[in-house]
């Protein structure tokens, strides 16, 4: 039954709401990593470097995914979300977990300047190190059909990062017939802020940002891919559009 058996013998009351959601983009994936036993507890590797991808909103949108590169796998061992967390708190709290960080993934308004700073120059006043602003993407389509590409290689901490697996679940789109064609474009709610800070370590990698990455980054020869621009349009269908265009 797939996903449905969640709606169908729930175990417990959020359960009963786990079944088909229309629209959505990484609940395949996420199914699958779960029957593949990718979404467990696992201690993270303390050889490792951790990398984070941000999505920066308020503070209780704010959302911090804490990755870990071990050979061509993505470990995905921590997800801040839903945390009332100004950024020195924020910090102080990250700090606190005893990772051993190699670098800090931010989106691209993280850059743009608010009375005289910005995110990213109080986040390094604050002692972060090896910090990078992405460019911003004018196709969000890239950036997920990427992370679609590499959601195979993808563990979770079941524990750390369940507010952002559920969050992946319910990420959707939905029709948007503001254009004279019909397309799919992304909702933007609670789940896509775990989502676009997903995103953001699937855009750093397609640019060649992610030299932690061992095999991650490489093709099936072994060869380093080349660097890809993220760029194009919003209004480009979505592969799940396209694929109910040819049925």
């Amino acid at each position: 039954m797939g996903p449905r058996r969640f709606r169908e013998y729930p175990t417990t009351f959020e359960e009963c709401f786990r079944g088909h959601i229309a629209g959505a983009i990484y609940l395949d994936q996420v199914n699958r990593a779960r029957a593949e036993k990718r979404v467990l507890n696992f201690p993270w590797d303390r050889g490792k470097l951790v990398y984070t991808f941000w999505d920066i909103g308020s503070p209780w949108n704010t959302v911090v995914w804490y990755g870990q590169f071990v050979g061509r796998e993505i470990h995905w061992i921590d997800c801040d979300f839903e945390l009332d967390l100004h950024l020195t708190d924020r910090w102080a709290h990250m700090l606190a977990k005893g990772y051993p960080y190699g670098g800090h993934y931010l989106p691209h308004d993280a850059g743009e300047k608010e009375t005289g700073t910005n995110f990213e120059r109080e986040f390094r006043e604050h002692g972060a190190a090896h910090v990078r602003v992405l460019p911003r993407t004018t196709n969000i389509w890239d950036g997920i059909n990427r992370t679609l590409e590499l959601f195979p290689r993808m563990v979770f901490h079941a524990t750390n990062c369940e507010r952002g697996i559920t969050a992946l679940e319910n990420y959707r789109t939905v029709e948007d017939t503001r254009k004279d064609y019909i397309t799919d474009r992304p909702v933007h709610d609670w789940a896509s802020h775990p989502a676009d800070a997903l995103r953001m370590f699937s855009e750093a990698e397609a640019l060649g940002l992610l030299e932690g990455m061992s095999g991650v980054a490489k093709d099936s020869r072994g060869r380093r891919r080349p660097r890809r621009a993220i760029t194009g349009s919003m209004e480009r269908q979505s592969p799940l559009r396209r694929l109910a265009k040819r049925g």
